[in-house]
């Protein structure tokens, strides 16, 4: 699947149903989720579906994230939303047990440094981030 159709019907009709209904936690994890797999696919297009290792694939969807660094910071989310914990180098950084999905207040993240991110301002940047995006658009 290229990425432009993985966006338009996936990842773009999820934050469109999320928009829809913001009150919905499920609405907004499986946008989170699903707008996170857009760098993927753009890797792998970007790779010209070449068959490629999994690390070779990877490092292209990490290029993609360097080219818009918004990416690394919804990537960061998505995969402790997804996997409930996050550990780098074995080291516990962020957990989403605290969210309460019948809770809207509880949809967000505090960082380290202390900054808060709210759920929903994050999908809402991902969603800016992807209409510069060339390949998700029509030129």
């Amino acid at each position: 699947m290229k990425v432009k159709e993985f966006y338009q019907q996936v990842a773009l009709k999820n934050y469109e149903d999320h928009k829809a209904d913001p009150t919905s936690y499920r609405k907004l994890w499986s946008t989170l989720v699903s707008a996170n797999t857009v760098a993927e696919h753009a890797g792998l297009e970007r790779l010209d579906y070449a068959p490629s290792t999994r690390t070779g694939l990877a490092n292209k969807a990490r290029e993609v994230r360097q080219d818009y660094p918004d990416l690394q910071l919804l990537n960061d989310r998505a995969i402790t939303l997804k996997h409930v914990r996050n550990y780098v180098a074995g080291q516990l950084t962020e957990t989403s047990t605290g969210i309460s999905p019948s809770d809207p207040g509880t949809w967000q993240w505090k960082g380290a440094s202390g900054t808060t991110h709210d759920l929903r301002e994050i999908a809402d940047r991902m969603f800016a981030t992807f209409r510069t995006m060339p390949e998700l658009n029509d030129g």
